[in-house]
C-alpha cells in the first residue's frame, strides 16, 4: 500500500518520540487499542526501507533521520501493548537480527503472553538460539503463519543487496545461483551496477516472485513458467517485453519510477 505523505510523517514522528522515550513513565500504554494496520505500519519503520512496502517519501525521511538500531528498552511500549500481529526476526531485518543474536534473554523476557497474544505472522532464523523457538510458539496463541528462514541449502527465499565495490560481486552471486537457484521461489536484489536479468532467470527457473532495485540488462532466456509477481524500478521497453513474453503466468507487475 502506498501511504500518503502526511500519514508517513505521522508515523515517523511517532517513531521518533518512541525512541526518545517520550511516553516513558505514562500510567497507560498509548499504543493499547491502536488499530493493527497502523501499528504494523509503524513497526515497518524498524526495517530497511523498501519501496515495495514503504512510499518514496517515507524512504527519504528514514534516510534523512537514520538512527542506530533501537534497543528493546526503547521499544518496550510497542511490544507490551499486545497489538503486534507481524514479527520478523529473520536476517532480512538487520535491526531485529542484532537483538536476536546479542540480547536473546531480553527478547524472551519481553515476549510475554500479553505481548504475543495477537501475533499471527512470525518469521525467525533457524540457526540461532533454537531453545527460544518453542518458548516463542507457546506465547503466540493466534499464530497462523510460521516462516523459518535459513542460510542452508533448503532455503527458498533470498534477499541480497550489493553495495558499491570494485570487486566482481555478481560473478560470485551467479556462481551461488548455479547451486541454489533451482530451489529459490522468491528473490529480491538491489544493486547500483547493472543486473543481468537473463543470467539470473536461467539459474532460477522456479521463481514465483522477483524484486529488482537497480538497472536491468536482458538478452534471451527460457520461459519463466512459475513467475507470478514482479516488482521492478524504471524498466525499459526491452526488459518489459522480455518479461511479458517469457513470464506466461505473470499476474502482478509493479513498476516504480
Amino acid at each position: 500500500m502506498i501511504m500518503p505523505l502526511l500519514y508517513n510523517q505521522c508515523l515517523q514522528k511517532t517513531f521518533d518520540c518512541l525512541i526518545e522515550e517520550f511516553w516513558q513513565g505514562c500510567p497507560e500504554n498509548p499504543f493499547e487499542g491502536m488499530p493493527s494496520d497502523i501499528f504494523n505500519d509503524l513497526f515497518r519503520l524498524l526495517k530497511p526501507p523498501s519501496p515495495a512496502v514503504i512510499s518514496r517519501e517515507l524512504d527519504k525521511v528514514y534516510k534523512k533521520n537514520h538512527l542506530p538500531a533501537p534497543s528493546f528498552t526503547e521499544l518496550h511500549l510497542l511490544f507490551s501493548s499486545g497489538q503486534l500481529t507481524h514479527l520478523d526476526l529473520s536476517l532480512r531485518n538487520n535491526c531485529f537480527c542484532d537483538w536476536y543474536d546479542v540480547k536473546s534473554k531480553e527478547l524472551i523476557a519481553l515476549m510475554s503472553t500479553e505481548a504475543c497474544k495477537n501475533i499471527r505472522f512470525l518469521t525467525f532464523p533457524f540457526e540461532n538460539h533454537r531453545g527460544m523457538i518453542p518458548k516463542l510458539l507457546r506465547r503466540c496463541p493466534k499464530l497462523e503463519y510460521l516462516t523459518v528462514s535459513s542460510i542452508c541449502v533448503i532455503s527458498s527465499d533470498l534477499c541480497i543487496i550489493f553495495s558499491d565495490s570494485d570487486e566482481d560481486c555478481f560473478s560470485t552471486f551467479l556462481a551461488l545461483l548455479r547451486d541454489i537457484g533451482y530451489q529459490l521461489r522468491h528473490l529480491s536484489i538491489s544493486a547500483s551496477d547493472e543486473i543481468p536479468l537473463n543470467a539470473m532467470c536461467e539459474r532460477c527457473p522456479n521463481l514465483q516472485s522477483l524484486e529488482i532495485f537497480g538497472t536491468e540488462t536482458v538478452e534471451t532466456c527460457q520461459s519463466l513458467k512459475h513467475l507470478r509477481s514482479v516488482s521492478i524500478f524504471e524498466i525499459d521497453e526491452e526488459c518489459l517485453l522480455f518479461l511479458l513474453q517469457n513470464c506466461v503466468c505473470l499476474e502482478n507487475l509493479q513498476i516504480y519510477e
